[in-house]
Order: C-alpha cells, then structure tokens, then sequence
C-alpha cells in the first residue's frame, strides 16, 4: 500500500541494486503470500 493506493498480486524488480546485493539484479520480487504464473509456448 502507497498512501491510498493498494496494489494486489503486485511485482517488482531492482534493475541496478546497491553491490552488496548484487546477485538480486533483474531477479523479480512477489507481495504476497503465493504467486500463480501461466506459461504460453513462445
């Protein structure tokens, strides 16, 4: 939640973390306590 804003199923990324965690660069980060994903051939 962001002042009254409420996001749901949200995600995000850290495109440039600082070099103490370097290894977490473009990895993708769930709120939540479960996530559910759909693949498609491509």
């Amino acid at each position: 939640q962001s002042g009254e804003t409420t996001a749901r199923d949200a995600v995000w990324y850290y495109p440039d973390p600082c070099p103490l965690v370097e290894p977490i660069r473009d990895h993708l980060a769930f709120w939540g306590n479960a996530i559910r994903y759909d693949t498609s051939p491509g």
